[in-house]
């Protein structure tokens, strides 16, 4: 849903809205059927290069790009439809494919197999992602106090991760 630095998008894609906490990444125009469809297709070639290389999942980032920018020419329903699209194209490679965080869309079956999401228990959003994934969520924490909240919300899970600077703890 957005660029990224190390991924060559087709230029007609890259809209000049840019991500204020992730300078360099621009949101992807999917205000169109060929947009979205012409945005699925560079995807589609990440996804295969994935599968080959014998990855089992893949994680689809910025899915709630739609609520955090204003003025983009897309919404809910072109998210859903895209990120639908994108699920798909994992699935037919034999690869799972996770949710990143993204409440807003919880209430849509996407056809994502887990999530993976940063900071459910500092926001208070574990109950709302293992409501739908049950124990297949996979959370990062970065502060003492919410990976405190995400233990207790998701049963003291192994799925739970500390991130201090760029060290892991469990």
């Amino acid at each position: 849903f957005q660029s990224q630095p190390e991924v060559e998008w087709p230029a007609e894609l890259v809209s000049s809205i840019e991500d204020p906490v992730r300078p360099g990444e621009f949101v992807i125009d999917l205000s169109t059927p060929g947009n979205r469809g012409l945005a699925a297709g560079t995807v589609e070639l990440m996804v295969e290069r994935c599968a080959a290389e014998g990855f089992d999942a893949v994680e689809f980032d910025n899915l709630d790009t739609f609520v955090r920018f204003d003025n983009l020419g897309f919404g809910r329903a072109e998210a859903i439809e895209y990120a639908t699209t994108i699920v798909g194209l994992a699935h037919v490679r034999g690869l799972a494919a996770a949710q990143k965080n993204t409440v807003e869309l919880l209430d849509v079956d996407l056809g994502f197999d887990f999530a993976v999401v940063e900071q459910c228990g500092e926001y208070d959003e574990c109950g709302l992602f293992s409501a739908v994934y049950g124990d297949l969520v996979y959370d990062i924490e970065y502060t003492d106090a919410g990976l405190s909240a995400a233990c207790a919300a998701l049963d003291d899970a192994p799925t739970v991760t500390l991130r201090v600077d760029d060290r892991y703890e469990r």
